[in-house]
């Protein structure tokens, strides 16, 4: 369709272009759980555990998570540790303690504020996504959803991480935005990028924004949005023990764990098991010392590579910091992962 066929905006978006969005969003729209709802807290679960985590993932953590925690004023009072056991699988942990710092916040004063940014954990994509979805006022939400429908939109060949380009598409999607649907508006421009516009090989015949779009209009939908410089990957060596008393394993808490900080894990450390085994065999004497093998995992930029010691020990005295468990707690992925290997 030739460009000058509608009639477009003083935005640069054509006048119908967001109607018809809507029209797609009704007709195509996955009925996922946090979908049924507009209560603010229960939006804020979805927003947080969906960070970095794929949807089909997020769903059976988000239904458990708030069996457990129904309300804000549950999250705020719980426990860390319980926290962190329904959160267990997800990864990222440092999203459950702001979850919970952000209720707790929320109930020290007495409800969601209208400045949602001022809650702790809550950044602008946060702020904006809440506003629109659980208060239903105008808010451009940019997640990377969000960020390549838009640059594709406007032909916008920069960073889309910049904070020009937000304050670009924040400019020219805002006025946009229908007043009795701005929570419909954020959710289809987010499923329209999860689901037809895609990163590699846009379904761009079935987009409903198809006769505006100006990276398809100029054969650019394969080089915008700019792709991200990636971050070089670090490898990491550590050692990781399982020591048996039984049919339990002995975790441990270590505040300062920069992968797992203040959750209960397998021992693991930076060091050989030429150092750091000497210790443990001491305080925990038993059978000999067996290498089990290795677990690779990917955590953000690092790649570990875990070996992994075990044997048993008849102490089963330890630290404050320290616990027995058994085999079928629910523990991190990644120490699930030294736990599982055979």
């Amino acid at each position: 369709m030739c460009l000058s066929a509608r009639f477009w905006s003083a935005a640069g978006v054509r006048d119908d272009a967001v109607s018809e969005l809507l029209a797609w969003y009704d007709r195509e729209r996955r009925d996922l759980p946090w979908r049924r709802t507009r209560d603010p807290y229960a939006i804020l679960v979805s927003e947080v555990m969906l960070q970095q985590t794929r949807v089909e993932a997020v769903i059976p953590y988000y239904l458990r998570f708030l069996e457990r925690f129904p309300d804000v004023g549950a999250l705020a009072s719980a426990t860390l540790d319980s926290v962190y056991e329904m959160w267990a699988g997800l990864g990222y942990y440092r999203r459950a303690r702001n979850l919970q710092a952000t209720a707790q916040a929320v109930v020290s004063l007495g409800g969601f504020p209208l400045v949602l940014q001022d809650l702790p954990g809550v950044g602008e994509y946060t702020a904006a996504a809440l506003a629109s979805i659980a208060f239903g006022r105008p808010a451009v939400a940019l997640d990377g959803n969000a960020l390549r429908v838009w640059s594709r939109y406007f032909a916008y060949e920069g960073a889309v991480m910049s904070v020009a380009a937000r304050r670009f598409f924040t400019e020219r999607v805002l006025g946009l935005i229908p007043a009795d649907r701005a929570g419909d508006f954020t959710q289809a421009v987010m499923e329209l990028g999860a689901r037809v516009c895609l990163a590699r090989q846009p379904r761009c015949l079935v987009c409903p924004l198809q006769s505006g779009c100006a990276a398809l209009a100029r054969g650019l939908t394969e080089s915008i949005p700019k792709p991200s410089v990636k971050a070089r990957r670090e490898k990491v060596a550590l050692c990781a023990l399982r020591i048996f008393c039984g049919d339990r394993v002995l975790l441990e808490r270590r505040e300062r764990d920069p992968f797992l900080a203040g959750q209960w894990v397998t021992p693991w450390f930076f060091e050989p098991f030429s150092q750091v085994g000497p210790d443990y065999l001491a305080r925990f004497p038993g059978g000999e010392p067996r290498r089990v093998g290795t677990v690779s995992h990917g955590v953000t930029f690092r790649d570990l590579t875990i070996e992994v010691w075990e044997w048993e020990t008849s102490r089963e005295s330890c630290d404050e910091e320290q616990r027995w468990a058994g085999l079928d707690a629910r523990l991190p992925r990644l120490a699930s992962l030294v736990l599982e290997l055979a």
